[in-house]
C-alpha cells in the first residue's frame, strides 16, 4: 500500500503479501515466518481502513512449516467486494 507512512506487517520474516478490498476497507493478508532461517509460519491478516489505520493482526492459518519440498509457498486473495476468499498452496 502506498502511504507516506509504511504500515507494517507483524512477524520478524514476512513475505507473500496479498491485498484486496473489502468492505469499503483493505483486507491485507501475508505469510509471517519466525525469522529468514526458521521454517516455522503462521498466516496472518489485517484490515485497514481508507484513512490508512490498521486494526489488530489475526490469524488466518494457524503454525506449519514451510520447510521440505521446493519451499514454494504463495497466497492468493479475491474479493467480490463483500466477499473475500484467500488461498494458499504449498508444493510439496
Amino acid at each position: 500500500v502506498l502511504d507516506a507512512s509504511p504500515i507494517q506487517m507483524s512477524g520478524t520474516f514476512s513475505s507473500n503479501p496479498r491485498l484486496a478490498v473489502l468492505g469499503g476497507r483493505w483486507l491485507l493478508v501475508w505469510q509471517a515466518n519466525a525469522s529468514h532461517d526458521n521454517c516455522i509460519a503462521s498466516t496472518l491478516g489485517t484490515f485497514i481502513n481508507s484513512g490508512g489505520v490498521k486494526a489488530t493482526d489475526f490469524t488466518v492459518h494457524g503454525s506449519y512449516s514451510s520447510c521440505g519440498g521446493n519451499g514454494l509457498f504463495s497466497i492468493g486473495l479475491a474479493s467480490s467486494g463483500s466477499v473475500a476468499l484467500m488461498v494458499q498452496s504449498h508444493e510439496p
